[in-house]
């Protein structure tokens, strides 16, 4: 049976049948998950749906655990499968996860509330900051796109790198890159700690920066935040990194939304400070009231055969890295 590309006009009784069709309690599954793909109108394809795992939930049963006894947790599944965790499909996983905890594993309450939040904010050094920042400022030139399902006027940012279907830029600033180059390479490396730390170290087969600008705030409507929202369900995880001092600007900052019960974060983003963000973290870049606010955005991702890095983007990408790469080599040669 062919599928349409929005497969949330389906009635719920097809649905039903395509994927279990066991029952009205199924059918209600459906509905809810047909509730969550219009909150997620860009979502709509099918396929992308299930490649991020949102069609595991309503295909597993969750059985009830008896009382006094833990159900599994991440870490501790973890723990006991070893590598072959990262072998197991996202449903076995989840029927893992669903069932209790085997006898003389222990589970701690501690383990949930940990692995409940998906993000965090890490430090990196600054001096570097400090002295690339008038460059930075020199090779600014803002790239003037339509972001978001309501394709709003967004002049904020200078891309740097691109890619297909993730990217509303079709033009990069190779001065931008070469100078912002360190700052990405070691944002790569937080990210792939943390993610790694979370996942596995077999959750990320290539980590690829998809996307990757600067952003420049000004006081001006339109211009002041870039109020809650998503990353996109391409894009696996991301990443924020404050550049200039908050004496430059008033208001500003990061807010995140995360947890089990959701909780609000603030963060204040001194020069330095690294935000982490996970697949589909609701986050915003807070509104500034006067001055100018600079941050480093990077969208990765971590599959090796992600649809955006094929054909001629990979090699314009490819060729872009290795002339930034040859760049970096020659100044450290002549220093």
């Amino acid at each position: 049976m062919e599928l349409p590309q929005t497969w949330d006009t389906l009635p719920v009784d097809v649905l039903s049948r395509i994927f279990i069709a066991r029952g009205e309690a199924d059918k209600r599954r459906v509905s809810e998950l047909l509730e969550v793909s219009r909150r997620w109108a860009h979502l709509g394809s099918l396929s992308r749906l299930h490649q991020r795992g949102a069609l595991v939930s309503p295909l597993v049963p969750i059985k009830p655990i008896a009382p006094g006894v833990s159900q599994m947790s991440l870490k501790a599944a973890k723990q006991l499968y070893g590598s072959a965790w990262k072998h197991l499909t996202p449903i076995e996983r989840r029927v893992v996860l669903s069932s209790a905890a085997p006898e003389g594993v222990d589970i701690g309450k501690w383990e949930y509330r940990l692995e409940q939040t998906r993000h965090v904010t890490v430090q990196i050094e600054t001096d570097e900051i400090d002295t690339r920042m008038p460059a930075i400022k020199e090779a600014f030139v803002p790239h003037q796109v339509k972001y978001g399902p309501q394709s709003v006027d967004w002049k904020n940012s200078c891309y740097m790198e691109i890619s297909e279907n993730t990217t509303p830029a079709r033009e990069v600033s190779p001065q931008m890159l070469e100078v912002c180059f360190p700052f990405l390479q070691r944002c790569d490396e937080e990210m792939e700690k943390w993610y790694a730390g979370i996942y596995g170290s077999g959750s990320i087969e290539k980590l690829t920066r998809l996307q990757s600008f600067v952003t420049r705030y000004l006081p001006f409507d339109g211009q002041r935040a870039l109020l809650k929202h998503v990353d996109g369900v391409q894009v696996d995880c991301s990443a924020i990194l404050a550049l200039n001092s908050n004496s430059e600007f008033e208001g500003g900052g990061v807010t995140v939304w995360d947890g089990v019960p959701r909780k609000q974060f603030d963060y204040p983003m001194l020069p330095g400070d690294l935000c982490l963000l996970d697949n589909m973290v609701w986050h915003q870049g807070n509104p500034i009231d006067a001055g100018e606010r600079w941050v480093i955005v990077i969208f990765y991702t971590v599959r090796l055969d992600h649809p955006s890095l094929v054909g001629r983007t990979a090699e314009l990408r490819s060729e872009m890295a290795n002339d930034v790469g040859a760049n970096e080599c020659d100044q450290s040669a002549a220093a």
